[in-house]
């Protein structure tokens, strides 16, 4: 299947994304529910965030799809940041 997940800041959900390496999860959030930074993305988005993060391939810093601007520039240890593109909202 995939070697990563999805985490939204629990602060601003689905305002942006990260992609992580799914060995790091328990770095992120607690599959437990517990408050923390990050929560995991809802399963159906982070099916299409993880399918875009495929689709942007290894030599590409940024790669935009239907949904979502994807960028390499993340905080250390994630491997991607997926925000909605704007022209998609409302």
């Amino acid at each position: 299947m995939f070697d990563y997940s999805v985490i939204t800041p629990t602060a601003a959900p689905e305002k942006e994304f990260y992609i992580i390496p799914l060995s790091d999860e328990d770095r992120y959030a607690d599959p437990g529910g517990a408050a923390g930074t990050y929560e995991y993305a809802r399963l159906d988005l982070m099916l299409e965030i993880l399918n875009g993060y495929q689709a942007m391939g290894h030599g590409r810093d940024s790669f935009d799809t239907e949904h979502y601007h994807y960028s390499r520039q993340a905080p250390k240890g994630m491997l991607a940041r997926a925000i909605p593109r704007q022209d998609n909202e409302g």
